[in-house]
């Protein structure tokens, strides 16, 4: 393979989806290693605070681009001459297992838990899966003779960067399959865990893990409900996997959006008749909202005139205290000092 790759803390190959198959397919039929790993925000931030991964990525034969994001930074630095495709592992990871099932190529899965491996053959019935070995508790050398008595084409390591990375390294020279492709979280889109419900369009938020106060919630595959404010939560992934072009990510978000239509269309009587206040003098109003000590819940906005943080400003805030009243701010009428001391108030901003 050509040197055609773009340096954004690391070098990541320009490449597309099809030219990465085709790598992956010529280095199983001409039998010689191929290690992949993917690149995206989480490990440009990695990467910034440790040279040491930054080596690592040097190691491998290809390095390609996952998400928005890494687009994104190669068209702000490089221009046209950035990225000519968006590639996202979720994405790739599918179509690597259609041209698995397609080619008949054996499959082994390391990573994750013994429960979610397990799930692989079921989801995907057609793909020939040597074996699987969970990647929390394992003795390195079974694993690598079991890998090997396995003798799988490709093996897929999903244990979170840097760990899959170093242990790819650690590990080629006595693994028998020729292509080796780190997936990290990209196994949830291969076994339609309750994580990421790939084939039902299914989302899950583990709030236990993520939420301080758990207070009454529980959870549904498409909402979480909480019985103190009596409201469902229906949770979408990130703006920038779904907005470029179709996968699973924008058919799920469509899906939502529909809920939510027929949810708003089930409760249409028990809505509260909202409210909207022009504040005239915005810096009174502050500043008799920071010494009102029986309002603390605040939920706030601000508005700016575009989504360029270097070029565009903010021009409003928005709050709301009741549920009921919405409060317009203009911004450039705020004295700073007052809206600091606002800011600094015993309040709980939402």
């Amino acid at each position: 393979m050509s040197k055609n790759s773009i340096n954004i803390i690391v070098d990541i190959q320009n490449i597309s989806y099809t030219q990465l198959l085709n790598e992956i397919e010529n280095h199983l039929l001409e039998r010689k290693q191929l290690l992949v790993t993917y690149c995206n925000a989480h490990t440009f931030n990695l990467c910034y605070q440790s040279p040491e991964n930054q080596k690592i990525y040097e190691e491998f034969n290809i390095v390609h681009p996952d998400g928005f994001g890494v687009f994104f930074a190669s068209k702000f630095l490089y221009g046209s001459k950035g990225f000519k495709n968006q590639l996202t592992g979720s994405t790739f990871y599918q179509l690597l297992l259609e041209e698995g099932i397609k080619k008949k190529w054996k499959f082994f899965f390391f990573g994750d838990k013994k429960e979610t491996l397990k799930r692989i053959s079921s989801v995907n019935p057609e793909l020939k899966t040597a074996g699987y070995h969970n990647g929390y508790e394992f003795d390195n050398d079974k694993v690598t003779d079991m890998i090997n008595n396995a003798n799988p084409d490709i093996l897929i390591v999903g244990m979170g960067l840097p760990k899959q990375e170093k242990w790819m390294l650690n590990s080629k020279q006595n693994l028998n399959p020729k292509v080796i492709i780190a997936v990290g979280r990209g196994l949830y889109t291969i076994t339609e865990t309750k994580d990421l419900n790939v084939l039902n369009n299914h989302f899950y938020v583990p709030i236990k893990k993520y939420c301080k106060d758990y207070r009454d919630f529980y959870e549904d595959d498409v909402f979480i409900h909480s019985s103190e404010f009596n409201c469902k939560v229906f949770p979408i992934p990130p703006l920038y996997t779904w907005t470029a072009f179709s996968n699973y990510e924008k058919e799920f978000v469509k899906d939502q959006f529909e809920r939510v239509a027929v949810e708003l269309k089930k409760r249409k009587g028990r809505y509260k008749k909202l409210k909207f206040v022009e504040v005239d003098d915005p810096n009174s109003y502050l500043q008799e909202l920071t010494g009102n000590a029986e309002i603390y819940d605040i939920a706030l906005d601000t508005e700016t005139t575009g989504l360029n943080f270097k070029r565009d400003k903010i021009f409003c805030i928005t709050l709301s205290y009741d549920g009921e009243t919405g409060y317009y701010l203009d911004y450039n009428k705020l004295d700073k000092v007052i809206l600091n001391d606002f800011f600094k108030a015993d309040k709980n901003f939402i």
